[in-house]
């Protein structure tokens, strides 16, 4: 069963005073710009000068790239680039790869939301997995770089993969008190759903915000409403760190919380009579989905 991630790709403007968001309309410009500069690569048999290099070999890029009105789909491939085979007693040449071979492909769907500029991605196919995270999101960037340069030069890109409000509150549940709390946020690209923390960073033109609770060293704490708040924002437009503290039998334990270790995952289930249309909806609906579960609002005991 195909398991979907999800990323919120963010252009945010430079300067709050000065301009404004890109809008849908820009977000589908932004998968256009990327959809010509893949087509052309492919055209030219390019595609592997055009792809990002990843760890033993291997390469990652946008296959293809189709836009609707409301959202983009398409595929990102990740593959190497075969070489010489040679044999293991002998060292002779058995066979050498042209500048088009491969001896490893996987394929991995994509649909990206224009209006909650988030992306749904595959997670897997078969024995090949999307590159981690963060390897991942510097692919994204260096696909997105040159566009940005040419077209959306007032403009700063921000790529965060959602995180779980489950996990959140499964820490706020078996927490008895906590050690230290780090939490970074960027304001959000539209006011639609963030609280007014947020907002007011927009508003002040303040790109990031960096929070940091302590204890004393042998001590533990309770959390202040700041905290709570910039970790709910955290979930969908930020990363955090927790040390806390939980009860096993008599004893204390202290544990520790990252919240990029904790994406939303979901499961969409591709049926015997699908149509890859018909999937692409399921997935598109995937993302209202899990970012509902990235914003809502959870507390503590």
């Amino acid at each position: 069963m195909p398991v979907f991630r999800y990323y919120n790709i963010q252009l945010l403007p430079s300067n709050t005073d000065e301009i404004g968001e890109v809008g849908e309309v820009g977000y589908s410009n932004l998968m256009g710009k990327l959809k010509n500069n893949v087509t052309e690569a492919v055209r030219a048999h390019q595609l592997k000068v055009f792809s990002f290099q990843l760890r033993n070999d291997m390469l990652f890029a946008p296959s293809w790239i189709f836009i609707q009105d409301n959202f983009s789909y398409g595929e990102f491939i990740k593959f190497d680039s075969a070489g010489e085979v040679k044999d293991l007693y002998t060292d002779e040449i058995e066979f050498k790869g042209g500048p088009n071979s491969t001896s490893k492909k996987y394929s991995f769907r994509f649909v990206f939301d224009h209006a909650r500029h988030i992306m749904a991605i595959q997670e897997s196919d078969k024995s090949g997995r999307l590159p981690s995270e963060n390897v991942f999101i510097d692919a994204l960037k260096s696909f997105f770089k040159p566009i940005i340069i040419s077209e959306f030069y007032n403009y700063e890109l921000k790529i965060i993969e959602l995180s779980s409000g489950d996990a959140l509150e499964a820490v706020f549940k078996d927490a008895v008190g906590y050690n230290r709390i780090e939490v970074e946020v960027t304001f959000a690209n539209s006011d639609k759903f963030v609280d007014e923390v947020v907002s007011e960073l927009k508003g002040k033109n303040v790109h990031s915000l960096a929070h940091i609770e302590k204890s004393a060293s042998d001590g533990k704490m309770g959390l202040t409403a700041y905290s709570t708040a910039f970790l709910n924002t955290a979930k969908t437009y930020g990363n955090a760190t927790i040390s806390y503290v939980v009860k096993v039998g008599d004893n204390l334990r202290r544990k520790v919380f990252h919240m990029k270790d904790h994406p939303v995952r979901t499961n969409v289930v591709l049926g015997a009579k699908d149509s890859e249309d018909r999937y692409r909806m399921e997935i598109l609906n995937s993302i209202r989905a899990a970012e509902a579960n990235s914003r809502r609002n959870v507390s503590p005991n």
